[in-house]
């Protein structure tokens, strides 16, 4: 049976919350100490932390809130993400992907229909094949043909 080693695991997954919240509390007090909007991009570069670990800590938040709040200089506070948007993403950000997406599959709708027509062609040749016995002249280039 071998030992259990969890603890190895433990120790390691303590240690490292511990540096994050170390890392994020020291960021919150220098961008603090230096004056200036406080936002929660600015605290996840200047900590190393993703901007979605800061939104899961209720108690980071309050406390970038209340340093937005007492800075009279600091825009408006970020509105918490919705369930289907990334958090911090900007209105015209979320435009941009809306426009992307919307082109993307206007070009995977124009391939389906260009292999559904592509595949309705090569059925109608093997058809053609089978009734006559003769094999179809094939006009398309991507097909192969015979070596010389």
């Amino acid at each position: 049976m071998r030992a259990d080693n969890t603890h190895h695991l433990i120790d390691a997954s303590s240690a490292r919350r511990h540096n994050t919240w170390a890392r994020a509390n020291g960021a919150l007090q220098r961008l603090a100490d230096a004056g200036g909007p406080i936002s929660v991009a600015r605290l996840a570069t200047e900590a190393r932390v993703s901007r979605s670990w800061i939104y899961a800590q209720p108690e980071l938040r309050a406390r970038i809130e209340q340093a937005q709040a007492s800075d009279n200089t600091a825009t408006a506070p970020t509105p918490e993400p919705g369930p289907h948007e990334s958090p911090g993403a900007s209105p015209a950000s979320l435009l941009r992907r809306l426009e992307l997406a919307h082109q993307r599959i206007q070009q995977l709708t124009d391939d389906n229909r260009r292999l559904r027509d592509q595949l309705a062609q090569t059925y109608g040749q093997h058809r053609e094949e089978r009734q006559t016995g003769r094999p179809h002249a094939r006009s398309t280039p991507d097909t192969i043909g015979p070596c010389s």
